[in-house]
């Protein structure tokens, strides 16, 4: 069964290197994660940069807002490499053409629209120039608007729904009514949520029945991790895809590349 579930590499392997730096998407490649999924903004001169937040206050010695400085601004900016992360070197904000030029021949690439609709328009004309092969393409976001402007452009790329679920007393929110209701909104091909310990199996069994392809994040823990695959999941997003992609396998837990047992 582990073998058909795929294992993102969640801003690369970003448990032993900089989060969404060149060397988190390189080493997720080097230890077999089946995908690797980088965040994107648009900056103020229009170049797609992988960097999770609006700010690169939290990764960096610096606060700039991505959205108001050029690539050339973000380009000096040197990533923090936190204790217990491995030190390639200095790690800096990459383009997303650089983490396009990386990916391997048959390995997927997720990649998560953090701006808002006015990314699509570049995104889309970056994916054109590319070589990796549409079917190699996962576009994700929390925005129905932004999935619903990629399919209108390029309806061949396959685009998921992402949902952070929050607990409300005893439930989750938000409902299935309304999560159905963003993804036709959307107009996508798949839902992907973060695994909650209150999500329950029917969710899964629900979203499958409704034709969506069903996908979790951020699993680091080997048990959690092998409940997502028997609920079905198509994709486990994890920091630390060679522990999971071994667990899942041998159905035990491992040590991950950083030698420590989860």
């Amino acid at each position: 069964m582990s073998a058909e579930v795929q294992i993102v590499a969640h801003r690369g392997a970003s448990a032993y290197a900089p989060e969404n730096s060149m060397a988190a998407v390189r080493l997720a490649w080097q230890v077999g994660a089946d995908a690797v999924e980088v965040d994107v903004h648009l900056t103020a001169d229009n170049e797609i940069v992988c960097i999770h937040d609006a700010t690169t206050e939290r990764v960096s010695r610096t606060s700039l807002t991505v959205a108001e400085v050029t690539w050339q601004a973000l380009q000096a900016i040197e990533l923090i490499t936190r204790e217990g992360v491995q030190d390639a070197g200095p790690a800096r904000i990459p383009l997303l053409s650089e983490v396009l030029a990386s990916v391997p021949e048959g390995k997927l690439l997720y990649i998560e629209l953090k701006s808002d609709v006015r990314i699509v328009p570049y995104l889309l004309a970056e994916l054109e120039q590319s070589d990796v092969p549409a079917a190699q393409i996962f576009i994700i976001s929390f925005y129905p608007e932004v999935l619903k402007a990629v399919k209108a452009g390029a309806p061949e790329l396959r685009t998921g729904l992402l949902v952070n679920f929050k607990r409300a007393g005893i439930r989750l929110k938000p409902s299935m009514a309304k999560i159905f209701a963003a993804a036709e909104d959307a107009r996508c091909d798949d839902i992907s949520v973060k695994a909650h310990p209150l999500m329950l199996p029917k969710f899964a069994a629900a979203v499958r029945k409704k034709g969506y392809g069903f996908h979790v994040w951020t699993v680091d823990d080997p048990a959690w991790a092998m409940e997502m695959l028997r609920r079905g999941a198509q994709s486990i997003t994890t920091n630390k895809p060679d522990l999971i992609r071994h667990a899942l396998d041998a159905n035990v837990p491992v040590h991950g590349s950083d030698g420590k047992s989860l």
